[in-house]
């Protein structure tokens, strides 16, 4: 199984907001908001968040088999989540170093 992409949450975020419309045509922008975030916040505490070998915040996203960077882009390589556009990658990491949770 794949990971939860940030575009996965959105949809079903979208999804939720359309329920919520559907079941009252009444509710307000707020009243969804809030609902919305009690919901994405309920998916984030379930997931489960450790120190990559990397030193970088990794996360278990719900539904998830493999660890992925806690950023933007959720990657799996330790090297591709270190890439800024002004700086490129950080190549102290081996290019086949993926997330993991580092060793107590």
């Amino acid at each position: 199984m794949q990971s939860i992409t940030h575009e996965d949450q959105f949809r079903f975020a979208y999804r939720h907001v359309l329920g919520e419309v559907a079941e009252n045509p009444r509710i307000s922008g707020v009243e969804i908001a809030e609902r919305l975030a009690a919901v994405l916040a309920h998916l984030e505490a379930e997931e489960e968040h450790r120190t990559c070998r990397c030193g970088r915040a990794i996360v278990m996203p719900v539904g998830a088999t493999q660890w992925v960077h806690d950023t933007r882009d959720r990657e799996r390589g330790c090297r591709a989540a270190t890439f800024t556009s002004s700086g490129g990658w950080d190549d102290s990491n081996p290019r086949s170093w993926t997330a993991k949770p580092a060793k107590p």
